[in-house]
């Protein structure tokens, strides 16, 4: 969640030792993974989860081999990633679009995002970049939300009670003209 939100461009998994210290234990092995303007923390779980094993075994057999070798964390490298709750899924619409993009890809699929369109609530599940200029707070009918500076475009969104679509499917059953 918070290497999405935070607008990082890569994350990763580590194996490492256990210590009485939070992140104090010796890394035995990491992997990478590049997180896109269209990434959320869904598609980051399973990307993760995909690199995971084959990490695990790479440590097991280096520690079978007799060469595995652990790395010191670097204390000051060390970033803080709170527990998330529900009133953690607001926007504010008078931040930058990056900030914008970026939490409601982050907050996806869990807690998830949700705001007003044409008086209807609609969950936010991607977001992407976009340059049109559009007033903070305002959606136009192809999905360009605007926000404090820049926009962002709405790219896929559930329905209250609906299954989730691409913002243009929601908008072409709505039929909206301009919101």
């Amino acid at each position: 969640h918070h290497a999405v939100m935070a607008g990082d461009a890569e994350t990763g998994v580590s194996v490492i030792t256990l210590s009485n210290i939070m992140d104090g234990g010796e890394v035995l092995a990491q992997a990478t993974a590049p997180i896109a303007a269209t990434t959320t923390t869904g598609d980051l779980h399973d990307t993760l989860a995909e690199l995971g094993p084959d990490l695990v075994s790479g440590v097991l057999e280096a520690h079978c081999n007799g060469t595995l070798q652990g790395v010191a964390q670097r204390a000051e490298a060390v970033t803080l990633a709170p527990k998330l709750s529900r009133s953690d899924a607001r926007i504010a619409m008078d931040d930058t679009a990056d900030v914008v993009r970026c939490r409601i890809n982050g907050l996806s699929p869990w807690p998830g995002c949700t705001v007003e369109v044409a008086g209807v609530a609609l969950r936010l599940l991607r977001a992407d970049c976009a340059t049109d200029a559009v007033a903070p707070g305002h959606v136009r009918a192809d999905g360009v939300l605007g926000c404090g500076i820049g926009s962002i475009q709405l790219v896929d969104v559930q329905p209250a009670g609906g299954r989730p679509m691409s913002f243009a499917q929601w908008a072409n059953g709505r039929r909206l003209k301009g919101v």
